[in-house]
């Protein structure tokens, strides 16, 4: 049984600015044109990677992005 709560969010970073943009996901992927800024496609980030991304301001974003974009999982209460 599904729980009725918030769907999962697609989240896209521009790779110049350092923008976040969100898309719904109860839009299908194959319906969901991806967003562009700059003249470019924006990247999809992982969950993981979005929640990282949120963290950091738009300068360090772009250069966390060029770099590779890598995150360290870490468990317990506090990461």
């Amino acid at each position: 049984m599904a729980l009725d709560s918030a769907p999962f969010r697609r989240t896209y970073l521009c790779r110049l600015r350092g923008q976040l943009r969100r898309a719904d996901a109860s839009t299908p992927s194959r319906e969901l044109d991806i967003p562009e800024c700059c003249n470019a496609a924006m990247q999809n980030l992982m969950h993981e990677q979005a929640v990282a991304a949120t963290h950091l301001t738009l300068k360090e974003r772009v250069t966390w992005i060029t770099a590779g974009g890598h995150f360290v999982r870490r468990g317990g209460k506090r990461p």
